[in-house]
């Protein structure tokens, strides 16, 4: 009774065992549980009487063979491994094997417990080809990638940062510290331990070693990257590493240096032009037109008989041309303002903002700060006057102010400058994002100058609040004779 309760526990835990359980002798079953059919898809009666090698992949029966015949024999071979099956339906499977020697009715034989690990082998397979795609992508990316552990040392760096940093061979790197990079400042530092990503530029200089005609020949070359760092798994303030990746934008560095300096020497030209035109108007033009009023004025001074009528008709002509007159002389002056060669470029400004006053009943309050006794380059005045001439123009088309503060202050090495009204104002995202669009273009050609003077233009607005301008440029104070005038425009 005790031996018929104990073997149907046996029976009770082998039947409902996860694996299937295959004693195996002379190549065929002795004895399978339920598990086994279910992975394989035969019947009792033909897992029974099958070849348990035709159940076997045909390109892991030899190495099933060659492991059972060992195993057999008692040599030492491994336990546990995987191979292929084949089911009824044809289809291939994996299985993983944990077989033992046992002695079965008197001789040898092998009992094998199997799981089917097809899922977990088709995930291994998903996760190695992911892996290897990754490995593809961060060794042939034109990105330079490095990786750091948590600790802030380099563990990897790809083909296309070796390139970009010219390293020839990985040992050159060994030992890098993210920590120690010197274009890393300690806001950057303390964001990256916050988890933040930072991103940042940096200039290197290089020298390029070349062979020619036996010769070696050192050039020197100047990089520029972009660099982004991403700290990694920063999750419940646990860190595993930091992502680096680095890209070589020199070519683009020299494009945009080279666009800046057409564009200065663009302005530059401009403003030559202007300044001949606005000579040739005020030193020719308007003295031609002056002499003809005095011609006319002194027309009739030797005909007192000529008749009321023609003097009066002469003596409009005479009005007309001096409101002519005028008109030159104000067109050369906006074209280029004598006094900026003459009185620099706080007075020029001065005398700017009284005629703007006068003729648009705009009050501007008007102060420069640090400038006595300085002259600057050429380039930076007559821009800066371009700047407030932009400005106060805008305000005067579309502000509707009353009032107008303008500062000018010089402390080197930036001039700053600051231009506020009282008008209507505006919402700066929204025209800064239309304005292209439109014909009013006379912010963007402020900011387009002021990128061009490598300075930085900020504005401040809101609808009914009016507007208030900041700009900030570097400067270098230009010594000049006392007796010297600038000849300005380049």
């Amino acid at each position: 009774m005790a031996l018929r309760h104990s073997e149907t526990k046996y029976r009770e835990i082998v039947e409902n065992a996860n694996e299937a359980i295959v004693v195996a002798q002379g190549g065929k079953s002795k004895f399978f549980n339920g598990r086994a059919l279910e992975i394989t898809g035969f019947s009792n009666e033909e897992f029974a009487s099958k070849p348990l090698l035709e159940i076997v992949h045909p390109d892991d029966q030899e190495m099933i063979l060659e492991r059972n015949l060992r195993r057999l024999r008692g040599e030492d071979v491994p336990s546990i491994y995987s191979f292929r099956i084949i089911d009824r339906n044809g289809h291939v499977k994996w299985a993983e094997i944990n077989a033992v020697r046992i002695e079965w009715e008197g001789k040898p034989a092998t009992l094998n417990f199997l799981t089917d690990i097809s899922a977990r082998k088709l995930a291994e397979d998903r996760l190695r080809d992911s892996e290897e795609r990754f490995r593809i992508i961060y060794q042939e990316s034109p990105i330079g990638i490095q990786l750091y552990d948590q600790e802030g040392k380099l563990l990897h760096i790809n083909k296309a940062c070796m390139r970009i940093f010219r390293v020839q061979d990985v040992k050159e790197v060994t030992g890098r510290r993210l920590f120690q990079d010197p274009n890393l400042t300690a806001e950057a530092k303390e964001a990256l331990l916050r988890g933040e990503t930072v991103r940042y530029e940096a200039d290197f200089d290089f020298e390029n070693v070349e062979e020619k005609n036996d010769h070696t020949i050192k050039k020197p070359e100047r990089l520029h990257v972009e660099v982004s760092i991403t700290p990694l798994g920063f999750e419940d303030e646990k860190r595993v590493g930091y992502l680096v990746y680095v890209q070589d934008v020199s070519d683009r560095k020299r494009a945009e240096e080279h666009i800046h300096l057409l564009s200065q020497q663009l302005i530059r030209a401009q403003e030559n032009e202007r300044q001949m035109i606005s000579r040739e108007l005020h030193d020719r033009v308007a003295q031609e037109l002056s002499s003809a009023k005095i011609g006319l004025d002194m027309l009739f001074d030797d005909h007192p008989e000529v008749a009321h009528e023609m003097k009066q008709r002469v003596a409009n002509l005479s009005k007309r041309l001096q409101v002519s007159i005028a008109a030159v002389r104000d067109l050369s002056y906006d074209l280029r303002p004598p006094s900026l060669d003459q009185l620099g470029i706080a007075e020029t400004i001065f005398q700017y903002c009284a005629d703007f006053s006068e003729k648009t009943e705009i009050n501007v309050d008007f102060t420069a700060v640090g400038l006595d006794g300085r002259r600057l380059d050429p380039d930076r005045e007559i821009n800066l006057y371009r700047l407030i001439q932009e400005g106060l123009n805008n305000i005067r088309k579309h502000a509707n102010a009353s009032r107008v503060i303008l500062r000018l202050v010089a402390v080197h090495p930036n001039i700053i400058l600051r231009i506020e009204d009282d008008g209507r104002g505006f919402d700066v995202k929204k025209r800064m994002a239309s304005i292209t669009g439109e014909k009013r273009m006379g912010l963007r050609s402020m900011e387009e100058r002021v990128n061009l003077l490598e300075g930085i233009m900020r504005i401040r607005s809101r609808p009914g609040k009016g507007t208030k301008i900041f700009i900030e440029i570097p400067f270098e104070e230009k010594d000049i004779d006392p007796e010297e005038k600038h000849t300005g425009g380049g």
